[in-house]
């Protein structure tokens, strides 16, 4: 006898019932006449509307099977008779979970549960997240049960030992005027495949975030995700309903234009960086292709002031993505065309002046001993020991460390400038055992085929290290490279000597460290401190 269990249950606000039976093709045909039916692909499971004419069906289904698995039909003899269809009705039960001193109700908002919710000491309906919280105690744990008796499903969460700050754990959540949720986090594998079983679940790599049909049972399960999983969830209704456009792509576009080729051959001329040509060609593909009618030297300046704005208000991009799109676009029409030099009616945006991001001593003391890969935390204490950038600590081959000096050479630095920095004498056991079981043939750091170690590789494992010594902060590997001038600057360093060690051009430039600075700052005393407050 095969047997179907329906469930009751809720789905944006309308009640609709869940079949599970095991797979059978006969009782897949019929299920698929009835109207409004639907498949859970990530549950695996059919599901119709809650209404007389689905229990119509289910009750024809019961009582006048129709073909068997085999397509034979049922004899009057009952000869080749397929096995009746039992149906099982039953509730699917609330769930009910404590954590901390609050206890969470996937009840609806209206109705007798709702009601009786509402005579509760300390009870609300969360608007946002549907559903409802009841202030923990005793008694209403006791009324609760005795109401719903076996119709509800108990959970107890344990409190989180994390800091209540921990912004690696937040789930930001912005609802959009389209009827989308946009759901912010940092990466999670557990959370992206939970997300990635819901449906109409949508990544847009471009701006880094998922996006989820916005309904209530979204919400809720949201919200019971972050409980259960120790996450805390923020409802932002209103700052994400701006639409921020993402970065053109080829196949965008049926007729997308690539780099000319004299303006890449005018920057390889110049000698100008990898990474500064790679910047610079990309940036000009997206201004050359929001004239997709246009040939490069026909865009007027009147279109070029058009397209920054469109940077700014539709791109929303940094203060410092415009400057160097100007400067890729003046890049163009100066030097590769020759065009005389002329300051464009481009409202150059003033650059922030933001103080540089630092870690104390302490922290990243814990950073190392939380680090037990001996090439990831030989990776990061190059980089603190010495001040290295990203590109240059990745540059370095294994002839660039000089141990009898305690010297490292960093070459074709930004400006491909050459430059002399500090190998710190507590870092060379750690390279010896280094060297020993990992054997790196070109490069100080090397990927699994070969080649030099990758920028998102070394910043996932600066990100796993941060969290594991629980630094709630964020971390780049920059931060690393101004802590390291800081903490000299701390210890009585020449800020000349600083300056060459970071490979700074210009004073100024090394100077901003004087800002941040525990010991110049320690100097200076507030001038309430020499008042008389008797």
């Amino acid at each position: 006898m095969t047997r179907i269990t329906i469930t009751e249950f809720l789905e944006d606000g309308k009640s609709r019932l869940k079949l599970a039976f095991p797979y059978d093709r006969r009782l897949i045909s019929q299920v698929k006449e009835i109207p409004g039916r639907r498949w859970n692909q990530s549950e695996k499971y059919w599901h119709v509307p809650d209404n007389q004419v689905s229990r119509n069906y289910l009750e024809k289904i019961n009582h006048n099977p129709a073909a068997d698995q085999t397509g034979e039909i049922t004899s009057p003899e009952g000869k080749n008779k397929p096995e009746a269809t039992h149906v099982t009705v039953q509730k699917e039960k609330l769930k009910l979970t404590v954590k901390a001193d609050t206890i969470y109700i996937n009840a609806a908002e209206t109705g007798p549960a709702a009601k009786f919710l509402r005579t509760l000491k300390y009870s609300r309906w969360n608007h946002q997240s549907r559903f409802w919280e009841v202030t923990y105690h005793q008694d209403n744990l006791l009324r609760i049960r005795n109401f719903f008796k076996d119709g509800i499903r108990e959970q107890y969460v344990p409190v989180c030992e994390r800091p209540a700050h921990n912004t690696n754990r937040v789930i930001k959540v912005y609802a959009q005027t389209s009827g989308h949720l946009r759901i912010v986090f940092r990466y999670d594998n557990q959370l992206v495949k939970w997300i990635k079983a819901m449906p109409l679940a949508h990544y847009d790599p471009g701006n880094k975030w998922w996006r989820l049909p916005d309904n209530e049972v979204i919400r809720k399960d949201l919200t019971w995700y972050a409980l259960e999983n120790n996450w805390q969830i923020e409802f932002d209704p209103i700052s994400g309903n701006h639409k921020i456009k993402p970065r053109p792509k080829k196949e965008d576009f049926p007729n997308w234009k690539s780099c000319p080729d004299q303006y890449l051959g005018k920057l390889k001329t110049r000698r100008y960086s990898h990474n500064t040509i790679k910047t610079y060609v990309n940036m000009f593909e997206e201004f050359i292709n929001y004239f997709p009618a246009h040939d490069p030297p026909e865009i007027t300046e009147k279109e070029i002031v058009l397209f920054m704005r469109y940077l700014v208000e539709e791109r929303q991009v940094s203060a410092f993505y415009q400057n160097q799109s100007i400067n890729a676009i003046k890049f163009y029409y100066e030097q590769v065309l020759g065009g005389r030099r002329k300051v464009y009616e481009l409202e150059r945006p003033q650059r922030p002046k933001k103080l540089p991001k630092v870690i104390s001593v302490q922290e990243v003391g814990s950073l190392f001993k939380a680090t037990d890969n001996l090439k990831h935390k030989c990776l990061l204490m190059v980089i603190y020991s010495a001040g290295l950038r990203i590109s240059e600590v990745l540059s370095l081959t294994v002839h660039d460390i000089h141990r009898d000096r305690k010297q490292i050479t960093v070459r074709d630095a930004k400006g491909e400038k050459d430059r002399i920095t500090v190998l710190s004498a507590q870092l060379l056991p750690y390279l010896d055992a280094y060297y020993k079981l990992y054997k790196p043939k070109k490069y100080l750091f090397e990927g699994e085929k070969g080649g030099p170690y990758s920028e998102t590789s070394t910043r996932n494992v600066l990100n796993s290290a941060c969290e594991k010594a629980g630094i709630m902060k964020r971390v780049t590997p920059h931060t690393l490279r101004h802590s390291f001038a800081t903490h000299l600057l701390e210890k009585g360093v020449d800020l000349r000597y600083i300056q060459v060690l970071l490979g700074h051009e210009s004073s100024r430039t090394t100077e901003i460290y004087t800002h941040v600075s525990k010991k110049a700052l320690g100097d200076v005393k507030s001038p309430l401190d020499g008042m008389d407050l008797g």
